[in-house]
This record gives C-alpha cells, sequence and structure tokens, in this order.
C-alpha cells in the first residue's frame, strides 16, 4: 500500500487567503490513482457593506439562514496572487508574476505526470 501527497501551496493577497493544489497518489492491491485537486481557502465577508449597519445585519442574517436550513452556501471570488506592492519596482508584487508562473508550471507538470501514470497503469493492465 502506498500514498503520496505533493503540495503547492501559496498565500495570497493576505495570510488568512490560501492556494493549495494537491496531487495524490494511491496504489493498493486493488485500486490505483492519482488525482489533482486545488483548494482555495478564502472567507466570505461583508465588506461591502461596511459603511451600513443595516445592510450588514441583512447580509449577516440572510447568509446565516442558508446555512442552516440548506447546510450550504455558495462563495463566488476571485484569486489575486499578490498581497501588496511597496514601489513600482517591484513587479513580483504587483500583480504576482513569479506566484502565478510556479502555480502554472506544476499544473502543467502535474497533469502530465498524471497523464503519464493513467497511460503506464492501462498498458500495465491489458
Amino acid at each position: 500500500m502506498k500514498k503520496d501527497v505533493e503540495i503547492f501551496e501559496c498565500d495570497c493577497q493576505s495570510r488568512d487567503d490560501l492556494i493549495i493544489g494537491k496531487v495524490n497518489t494511491w496504489d493498493y492491491k486493488d485500486d490505483w490513482g492519482k488525482d489533482l485537486t486545488i483548494d482555495f481557502i478564502t472567507y466570505l465577508v461583508d465588506s461591502n457593506y461596511s459603511d451600513n449597519l443595516i445592510k450588514k445585519l441583512f447580509w449577516r442574517i440572510k447568509n446565516s439562514l442558508k446555512i442552516l436550513f440548506t447546510g450550504e452556501i455558495r462563495t463566488e471570488g476571485y484569486w489575486i496572487p499578490s498581497r501588496v506592492y511597496n514601489s513600482k519596482d517591484d513587479i513580483e508584487r504587483i500583480f504576482g508574476y513569479e506566484t502565478t508562473k510556479n502555480f502554472a508550471k506544476w499544473l502543467d507538470e502535474k497533469a502530465d505526470e498524471i497523464k503519464l501514470f493513467y497511460e503506464n497503469k492501462m498498458k500495465d493492465n491489458k
């Protein structure tokens, strides 16, 4: 029995927002596989209504009731790979150039590895 997990992790916009890429590999007697998951961890907040207490309370109650009655809530958002930038010369912090490239490169490599893994397993099973 073998199980491996490879991780790409990046804290983005703030330390509380996180993107985690995982490749899980397992090989049991009759079960084998490799999969890729990408988790975005972020906060769903009422920041759009910070100036209006009534709207803020309505937003919180509405979303609390959604969770209470349906057991779920849909989050929507976007990933910003850079946190802050302090100078015009700091290109990495302006739009997260290196982080974005590293994540894209990691995804590209893992997709190729997973494809090769399944091709080899299919050959072995024939």
